[in-house]
C-alpha cells in the first residue's frame, strides 16, 4: 500500500471526491477539474463496468461504500477490497489479468488485466483478503511489583490474611496484541502494539480469615454444653474480600486508516488522556441494565463518542493516538456461615452455608464484545455487571 503507489492514489481519490462535491458530483474520478489527478489503479480495477451517471465514468467510482472509506481515510479497508477480500475477485483480477490461475480457474475470468504484479497488494496473492502471519516469537513482556502480606495465626478465634500487591505489566504478543482485543497494529513497527496485559491491575487488596464466635462451649462466652451449647456453639464466620483497580481497554476509533488489519486510532480534541481516565467511574443510566463508564460528558447517547472531544482517526497511512483507559474499580465480597457438632471424639458433622457475592454487589466492566471501547460503537463507554447475583450454597459434611 505504501511501497506500491495505492496510498498516493488514495488521496488523490479523496482529492477528487472533494472536487467533485463541489460541483454536486458524488464520485471519486478524475472529471477534468482543477486540482483533480488521474487514479489508474482504480481505472485498472474497475475496467468493464459501464457508466454510473454524469461524473462516474465507471460505476465503482460512485460506489458509496467506496466513498465512505475515502472520507474516513479508510485506505486499509478499500485496499483489501482490491486485493480481492470478501470473496470479490473482480478488482484484484482486473488488475493482474488470467495469467494468475484463481483468476481464471476460480473467478471464470479471462482478461489479460492491466499488467500488474499479482503481488502487488500483499506477499502471497493466494491467500488474497486472508491474514498471513509470522511465525516468529518475537513477543515479550514484563513485570514489576511491590507485595505486602500480613498473616495472623489463630489468636481468640481469628486468623486471617491480608495483602497488597502494586503491579505494572507491559508486553507485546503476535499476531494479536497484548490485551487481545484488537489485532496488532503493524508489522513495520511492533512496538506500535506494545502495550497492559488484561492483568494490569495497578493495586490489589486481599483479605481472607476466619472467626470463631464467642460462644458455647470453651468459648468466651456461654460456656457450657446442654441445648445451649447446641444451639449457639461451634458457629465459624469466614470472609473472603478483594478489591482491585480496573483492567486495561485499548479505545478504538473504528477506522482501518494505516493497513486492513490494525486500528487507526483516536484523536482528543480539548481532553487528555489523563481527564479521560480521571473520569471513569459508575454513572447510571436509569433502568437501561447497564452504567456509563466513563463520565456522560464524552459519550453521545445510542451514537458512540462525543465527537467534540474524541474522534476517530480519519488520516490515510497514519495512526491516530493509541492508549488504553482502565475501567471502574472492582469489589468482591465472599462469606460463609459453618457450624460444627462433635459426634464423637474422632467424628463431626459439619453444616455450612456459602454467600457468594454476599451482599449482592455489581461489579462494573467495559464490555468490548458490545463494542464499548469503540468510539463509532452506540455501547461506547458503556459497563455491564460481571458479577453473577448473590449465590447461597448449602452443604453438609462428616469429617472424621
Amino acid at each position: 500500500m505504501f511501497e506500491n503507489g495505492f496510498l498516493t492514489q488514495f488521496q488523490a481519490a479523496q482529492q477528487n471526491l472533494k472536487i467533485n462535491q463541489q460541483h454536486n458530483i458524488n464520485s471519486f474520478a478524475d472529471n477534468g477539474y482543477s486540482g483533480q489527478t488521474q487514479t489508474p489503479i482504480f481505472n485498472a480495477a474497475f475496467a468493464g463496468e459501464g457508466s454510473g451517471g454524469a461524473g462516474v465514468p465507471l460505476a465503482d467510482y460512485g460506489n458509496t461504500n467506496f466513498i465512505n472509506d475515502l472520507t474516513t481515510g479508510q485506505v486499509g479497508a478499500l485496499a483489501n477490497i482490491m486485493a480481492g477480500a470478501n470473496y470479490n475477485p473482480q478488482y484484484f483480477c482486473n488488475l493482474v489479468g488470467s495469467s494468475f490461475k484463481p483468476c481464471a480457474t476460480n473467478a471464470g475470468f479471462t482478461g489479460k488485466g492491466a499488467g500488474y504484479p499479482i503481488n502487488f497488494f500483499q506477499a502471497n496473492p493466494y491467500s488474497a483478503g486472508q491474514p498471513v502471519y509470522y511465525m516468529d516469537a518475537i513477543g515479550y513482556s514484563n513485570y514489576n511489583a511491590l507485595q505486602v502480606d500480613y498473616r495472623q495465626k489463630p489468636w481468640h478465634g481469628v486468623q486471617f490474611d491480608a495483602n497488597y500487591t502494586w503491579s505494572h505489566t507491559l508486553g507485546l504478543a503476535t499476531p494479536n496484541n497484548w490485551t487481545s482485543q484488537s489485532t496488532q497494529y503493524t508489522l513495520r513497527d511492533l512496538r506500535e502494539s506494545y502495550g497492559p496485559t488484561l492483568f494490569d491491575l495497578h493495586n490489589v487488596v486481599h483479605a481472607n480469615g476466619t472467626y470463631d464466635l464467642p460462644f458455647g462451649k470453651g468459648r468466651q462466652w456461654l460456656n457450657h454444653g446442654g441445648v445451649t451449647n447446641a444451639i449457639l456453639g461451634g458457629w465459624t464466620l469466614g470472609d473472603i474480600f478483594t478489591f482491585q483497580t480496573g483492567a486495561p481497554t485499548v479505545i478504538l476509533g473504528g477506522n482501518s486508516t494505516f493497513n486492513d488489519y490494525g486500528d487507526g486510532g483516536v484523536i482528543l480534541n480539548g481532553v487528555t488522556r489523563s481527564q479521560l481516565q480521571s473520569s471513569v467511574g459508575v454513572y447510571s443510566v436509569g433502568n437501561a441494565g447497564y452504567v456509563n463508564a466513563i463520565n456522560p460528558t464524552y459519550i453521545t447517547p445510542g451514537v458512540g463518542a462525543n465527537t467534540a472531544y474524541l474522534k476517530p482517526n480519519t488520516t490515510a497511512g497514519t495512526f491516530g493516538q493509541i492508549f488504553y483507559m482502565y475501567g471502574p474499580h472492582q469489589t468482591f465480597n465472599d462469606m460463609s456461615l459453618t457450624k460444627r457438632i462433635a459426634i464423637t471424639e474422632r467424628i463431626r458433622f459439619v453444616l455450612q452455608a456459602e454467600f457468594l457475592n454476599a451482599f449482592n454487589h455489581p461489579v462494573f466492566a467495559f464490555n468490548t464484545n458490545a463494542g464499548a471501547n469503540n468510539l463509532q460503537n452506540p455501547n461506547f463507554g458503556t459497563a455491564y455487571n460481571s458479577n453473577g447475583p448473590r449465590n447461597i450454597e448449602l452443604r453438609a459434611n462428616i469429617e472424621f
